[in-house]
């Protein structure tokens, strides 16, 4: 019985209960923050999936081709008037 009053006093006395609430708080914020980052995570894993399994997209025309085929047409030399 007196332990138990000399423990909850000196528990008082040196604020572990507001520590013990404080780190509580903390540990639940840290919690969620963890949530968020695993949730972060499990986003960009699918987006990186999508982009490795998308096919490659290829361009139409390589841009020297074009104008091989431009400088390569007389037609495109011709003065208009």
């Amino acid at each position: 019985m007196i332990s138990v009053m000399i423990r909850r006093w000196l528990r008082a006395l040196l604020g572990w209960d507001e520590i013990e609430s404080h780190l509580g708080a903390q540990g639940s914020r840290l919690a969620v923050l963890v949530d968020r980052v695993d949730d972060h995570e499990r986003r960009i894993q699918v987006v990186a999936y999508k982009r490795a399994s998308a096919p490659a997209k290829q361009s139409d025309l390589d841009w020297e081709a074009q104008q091989q085929a431009f400088l390569n047409n007389p037609d495109n030399f011709k003065e208009v008037n």
